[in-house]
């Protein structure tokens, strides 16, 4: 074999190999978002169940910020919402509904990037 067919065995061993990394992230990054995306969702699922209609707020921010994983907290006068980040693009999160400090409300709701 001269020296013409050893550099294109390597310039193919190369791209094979390329290519072969290339599927390999590929497959991480999708595995990892499936595992995201299902953590997250056991997450809100948890927080939501564990409130109780006429919790007050407060208390509620501080159990779900001491959790694991602790979601991204948005409050506002009369709404809060506990967002877990899944894979990009992609959220679950427990919202709920307050009046006077207290919990009238809450629902959980999944954010994808459809």
């Amino acid at each position: 074999m001269g020296t013409t067919g050893k550099v294109l065995r390597g310039c193919l061993l190369a791209a094979g190999l390329l290519v072969l990394s290339m599927v390999a992230v590929v497959g991480l990054y999708i595995g990892w978002g499936l595992y995201a995306n299902e953590r997250a969702e056991k997450a809100a699922n948890a927080l939501c169940a564990g409130i109780r209609i006429g919790d007050p707020v407060d208390a509620v921010i501080a159990k779900a910020q001491a959790a694991d994983p602790a979601p991204r907290v948005q409050s506002g006068s009369e709404e809060t919402y506990f967002i877990y980040q899944g894979m990009i693009f992609s959220a679950r999160e427990c919202h709920v509904s307050t009046v006077r400090g207290r919990i009238t409300a809450k629902r959980v709701i999944l954010h994808d990037d459809d």
